[in-house]
């Protein structure tokens, strides 16, 4: 899926997920899903273009991870 950003389990923790996706509300609806391995995130309704959205959110969540 086109609109879809995955995240290695492993790597991203879910609660900077969640916090990055609220933090992202005026920008794009984003749901999140999970399977064994990872976490998916479906952009929906993105201000800006969706792929500089996801790639900019995955930024966000690698930064979050660090404070």
């Amino acid at each position: 899926m086109k609109n879809r950003l995955c995240l290695n389990k492993e790597i991203y923790c879910i609660d900077n997920i969640k916090q990055a996706v609220v933090d992202y509300q005026k920008i794009a609806s984003i749901d999140v899903c999970e399977d064994e391995k990872h976490f998916y995130c479906d952009f929906k309704e993105t201000l800006y273009d969706v792929d500089l959205t996801i790639n900019e959110f995955e930024n966000y969540v690698i930064g979050s991870m660090f404070k």
